[in-house]
């Protein structure tokens, strides 16, 4: 992993992103890396629906999520089967992940119960044939928000997932990097936290764009976009790739994050709703 003498102009890399991400996820390295899902996350998630489930416990349609910047669909998979009541959108700007998912679902015989949606015309095209449904739950996860370079860029986003999901009782969840445990080097050697690095993944060189939060800094760009905060957590203390890598380190990761800050996170994660006002 090596630092860039100073960041890349926002313009490249954004074109770069579906470029770059095709091309680590072919690699089959983030599979590998990230085999399972983080149960701090995933309990968030949960929680989410069995808010919806007292709001609404015999609902007369299905829950709608939607899961924005799906990948793989490595939560949307692992969700499927414990609510039958729901329907998914799966979006992602890259197509190789979706390929991966689509070959998933047909595997679990679950390809009707979830949309396929690759880039945001076709994103667009869905919500109007959905003629503006809200969404019961909207992810955010993994990162997905940091990759976005503009800060106006990451508004919209914010904006739009406020507008799609319910506006009374709809969750967003989100988890973004934490500064104060991530890439460190780099932000030192650039003064900054908006930084891009690069790995040598099976001898191809991939770079990759990450704006880094702290607690105060998620929380004004949620509020920014007209999001109350419901709550904000820890998303792990152990690196990612660890807690997905082995079941009980998860597990334990999980009990260990009921009693820390958000702030003392691996990331940070957020449940938030559209605000009152």
């Amino acid at each position: 992993m090596t630092a860039k003498s100073e960041p890349k102009k926002e313009k490249t890399v954004e074109s770069d992103i579906e470029k770059n991400y095709n091309r680590y996820y072919s690699t089959g390295i983030y599979k590998s890396r990230y085999p399972s899902i983080n149960q701090q996350t995933l309990s968030v998630i949960h929680q989410a629906f069995k808010s919806l489930s007292i709001e609404n416990p015999i609902p007369k349609k299905p829950f709608q999520v939607l899961d924005y910047g799906c990948g793989e669909g490595r939560y949307l998979c692992h969700l499927l089967p414990s609510y039958s009541q729901a329907h998914f959108t799966a979006y992602d700007i890259s197509s190789e992940p979706l390929q991966a998912l689509a070959k998933s679902l047909e595997d679990y015989g679950e390809r009707s119960r979830v949309d396929i949606v690759y880039g945001e015309a076709a994103l667009e095209e869905h919500a109007l044939a959905r003629e503006n449904t809200y969404y019961s739950i909207a992810l955010l996860l993994f990162g997905v928000l940091s990759h976005i370079p503009s800060a106006l860029q990451r508004l919209q986003i914010l904006s739009y997932l406020r507008n799609s999901i319910d506006p009374i009782n709809g969750q967003l969840i989100i988890s973004v990097p934490n500064k104060a445990r991530r890439f460190k080097k780099i932000q030192q050697a650039l003064n900054s936290h908006e930084i891009t690095y690069s790995r040598i993944i099976k001898q191809q060189t991939i770079d990759f764009y990450y704006y880094l939060y702290d607690t105060e800094s998620i929380q004004r760009e949620i509020q920014a976009a007209g999001l109350d905060i419901i709550n904000i957590k820890a998303e792990s203390v152990l690196p990612e790739s660890w807690i997905t890598s082995y079941p009980l380190l998860g597990w334990i990761d999980k009990q260990v994050c009921r009693w820390i800050p958000a702030k003392w996170g691996y990331g940070i994660l957020v449940s938030c709703k559209v605000s009152a006002l």
